[in-house]
């Protein structure tokens, strides 16, 4: 059996884990249609715990077979709840001790830290944690201009890139009418 041949069995076999992970999985387009028989007894017990790392440890499996990589980027990691946060640290442990080439990006407040650590005891040893504080005042005017500049913007009112760095350095996520500038 070729290399391809070998990717295309453990993708499918992946599939039919997602199948029985989601119940029902077939694709329609016109008079195309195509399935996948599920995989019994995979990621099937309803116990999320059990059967996200059973779907996970599948694409990671398929992503090494094909000689590919899978990133999982979760923005706001502190609003899933601590059942699934368990059942996401459970994936990325069995995942990490195969060395299989998955990795998870996660972003959040924080107090993330703690949470996961609640959730799963090993978490903190699992994951780093790096603090991501405010831009510091040139980063913060960087963060400005390049993309003005890079987009030939035409200056704004002035102080507008002041209003905008402070936006920036707070956090809170706003824009403002008009405060596209070079400054």
């Amino acid at each position: 059996m070729t290399a391809t041949e070998r990717a295309k069995d453990v993708a499918k076999r992946g599939l039919g884990i997602l199948l029985a992970f989601a119940r029902a999985f077939k694709i329609s387009a016109g008079d195309i249609e195509f399935g996948v028989a599920a995989e019994a007894g995979t990621a099937d017990s309803g116990h999320l715990e059990t059967d996200l790392p059973e779907v996970l440890l599948a694409v990671a499996n398929a992503a090494k077979v094909a000689g590919a990589a899978v990133a999982l980027v979760i923005d706001e990691v502190q609003y899933l709840s601590r059942e699934d946060l368990a059942a996401l640290i459970v994936s990325v442990h069995k995942i990490n001790q195969k060395s299989w080439p998955f990795i998870v990006f996660g972003a959040g407040l924080p107090q993330l830290a703690a949470l996961a650590g609640d959730a799963k005891s090993y978490a903190e040893r699992l994951f780093d944690f790096p603090e991501v504080g405010p831009l510091g005042d040139e980063a913060a005017k960087d963060a400005i201009r390049a993309p003005v500049r890079r987009d030939r913007v035409l200056p704004c009112a002035p102080g507008s890139t002041d209003t905008a760095r402070e936006g920036l350095r707070s956090g809170n996520g706003r824009t403002w009418p008009g405060s596209a500038a070079i400054g």
